[in-house]
């Protein structure tokens, strides 16, 4: 699993550090190997090397927080309403690119 999703061989993820690769075998324990350019990586349940994880399904955004805390508390809470009311939209109305990589614009 990966962030509340299975992952399956050939699914397209984003390593930190290596960029995007593509699974080439899954374990029954959860752990995942992920070829990235010419070498291959093996993640633990979770995307996880040791205590860090690893793999996401994209490469994820970072955002600088602002040195004022209120602004900072109130972007997240912000940021925490919408991600939660698109992902109820989008169980209802399906998952139809659910396996195309998601990159960048």
């Amino acid at each position: 699993m990966l962030d509340g999703y299975p992952v399956n061989l050939g699914d397209s993820v984003f390593v930190m550090g290596l960029g995007t690769g593509t699974v080439t075998s899954v374990n029954s324990d959860g752990g995942f190997t992920v070829k990235t350019g010419t070498s291959e990586s093996y993640f633990r349940d979770g995307g996880y090397i040791g205590n860090q994880k690893r793999v996401y399904w994209a490469d994820p955004y970072i955002i600088t927080p602002p040195k004022n805390r209120r602004l900072w508390r109130a972007f997240v809470g912000l940021a925490v309403l919408m991600y939660d009311k698109v992902n109820v939209i989008f169980q209802l109305g399906g998952h139809e690119d659910v396996e195309e990589p998601v990159e960048k614009s």
